[in-house]
């Protein structure tokens, strides 16, 4: 995998996670950050169902995803959206 000691390589992530988000209707990725095995997510939900549904997504995939936090902000959901953060670890 591309010099990588981890099954997936960061561009191997990045498409993951794009496709993990095409399903997600009305959220937006805003930040993408890959060191190592570790990938931090930014972006926009229009809800917190969406929000939810991203983070159980996430968890689904648990030979891709081995560990998730949900380091979102508290909400200012006055704009309509909210902003997300997500810590991903992938599996080794």
């Amino acid at each position: 995998a591309l010099g990588s000691p981890f099954q997936l390589s960061p561009l191997d992530a990045l498409l993951e996670i794009s496709k993990d988000f095409q399903k997600r209707s009305g959220s937006a990725i805003t930040r993408v950050n890959i060191v190592g095995n570790r990938i931090t997510i930014d972006g926009t939900a229009p809800n917190y169902a969406t929000l939810e549904n991203i983070e159980k997504g996430f968890r689904k995939k648990k030979r891709t995803y081995c560990d998730i936090k949900n380091d979102s902000p508290p909400s200012g959901a006055s704009s309509g959206t909210l902003r997300f953060s997500f810590k991903v670890e992938l599996c080794e």
